[in-house]
């Protein structure tokens, strides 16, 4: 069994996250995802893709700035992620979050003890303040005495890698906080792809539209295709397209893959969407169970984690596992609908394209035909047109034949 779901639960003001503490929650993130990265490095396939903790909580040289810095290998451009704390004053938007998240080029990161000993970079792929705006007995909290809870679910099986980790404070009132950062493979791009999702509340807001992959040797931002959401319908699985920039290297007139996050993940909407209540249900037709790890509002879709009850996922030493937590059953009124798998998606001209006209400059005839990356589908599909796999070849059947054989 490679799938991994456990959580650790603190109480009212025990929960600290400017604490370096090894029962607290910043180092037991860290345990989860060490434990992580040495199976997936473990792999074979994945030697040129290795995970490695660059900063942890340990590593803060003060008393205001707490995180970490994974650096996520790749065999020509590997990134470095980096998040922590820039104040223990607790902010309520994106704008006033006290706290930190970069993405860069490992080659861009400055190995010092900057930014409360986190390091720095030359050049940034993504830097926002955003992600966990403190809160916890110490500093100034806007509301103290809540509870908070780290949820971690990660697989090792080879080709299909991820690590989620989710930090969930449902409490009472309006400072709610629900975030989660996915790391993950795709068959479709070269190294790791991130993904983060925030719950709709006010403190400490991760934007839900910064969606990191690979296109090439290069990491850029991608689009999201979902499917339709509807009121208690919950649709997987969520996939995302590669859009190319102006002068990305996706050259027009291509056929480029999907990105599916892991199965487990599912998106969609429903009549409880409020962070501060996040619930479950039984899955309808396979026995697992939903937990909601996100109700994110608004037009972004909410986070599901569909957990399956056999066989029981592994839960690492001294943690619990999900379904220990207190979750509020929900109705089981939900429309549970799987998405058909979506076909890889043809990038045109800068204009919008005509498939017919507009593949090539060469598409006259046959030849043009046979190169074209829908319609030599097609031929594939059909037998080809007059060479059987449109490759070459005979095309005659073997019995019943209409005309004479000609060798």
């Amino acid at each position: 069994m490679t799938l991994t779901a456990c959580a650790r639960t603190w109480g009212p003001d025990t929960y600290n996250w400017a604490s370096s503490a090894a029962s607290d929650v910043g180092m037991r993130l860290d345990e989860a995802f060490s434990a992580f990265a040495a199976a997936v490095n473990a792999t074979p396939a994945n030697a040129e893709l290795q995970l490695s903790v660059l900063r942890n909580h340990a590593s803060a040289t003060g008393t205001t700035s707490y995180g970490f810095a994974w650096r996520l290998g790749h065999p020509i451009s590997p990134l470095v992620l980096s998040f922590h704390n820039v104040s223990l004053a607790q902010g309520f938007s994106a704008s006033t979050a006290s706290a930190l998240l970069r993405l860069g080029l490992a080659s861009h990161w400055i190995d010092d003890t900057s930014n409360g000993g986190y390091g720095n970079f030359s050049s940034t792929l993504l830097s926002a303040n955003r992600g966990l705006s403190h809160y916890g007995p110490n500093g100034t909290p806007a509301v103290a005495g809540l509870e908070g809870t780290l949820i971690v679910v990660f697989d090792t099986a080879p080709g299909a890698e991820f690590f989620l980790a989710t930090l969930l404070r449902p409490g009472d009132d309006n400072y709610s906080l629900n975030l989660s950062i996915l790391l993950f493979r795709s068959p479709a791009v070269s190294g790791w792809s991130l993904w983060f999702h925030r719950a709709r509340a006010y403190v400490g807001m991760l934007g839900s539209s910064d969606r990191w992959s690979w296109r090439g040797d290069t990491a850029e931002p991608v689009s999201w295709i979902a499917g339709a959401a509807g009121t208690q319908q919950i649709n997987a699985p969520i996939a995302w397209q590669l859009i190319p920039a102006a002068a990305g290297a996706v050259r027009f007139n291509s056929v480029q893959p999907r990105l599916l996050l892991p199965p487990l993940l599912w998106s969609g909407d429903n009549q409880h969407s409020d962070p501060r209540r996040l619930g479950r249900f039984s899955d309808p037709s396979s026995g697992g169970t939903f937990y909601q790890l996100g109700a994110a509002g608004g037009a972004v879709d909410d986070l599901w984690l569909r957990v399956p009850s056999s066989p029981a996922p592994s839960v690492l030493s001294g943690w619990s596992a999900i379904g220990a937590l207190s979750w509020r059953t929900l109705s089981d009124r939900f429309s549970v609908m799987a998405l058909p798998l979506l076909s890889p998606s043809l990038i045109g001209p800068a204009s919008v394209p005509d498939l017919v006209t507009d593949w090539s400059a060469n598409a006259a005839g046959l030849a043009g035909v046979q190169q074209h990356p829908l319609h030599a589908q097609q031929l594939a599909a059909a037998g080809g047109l007059g060479g059987g796999t449109g490759g070459g070849g005979s095309g005659r059947p073997a019995t019943g034949v209409l005309w004479p054989r000609r060798q």
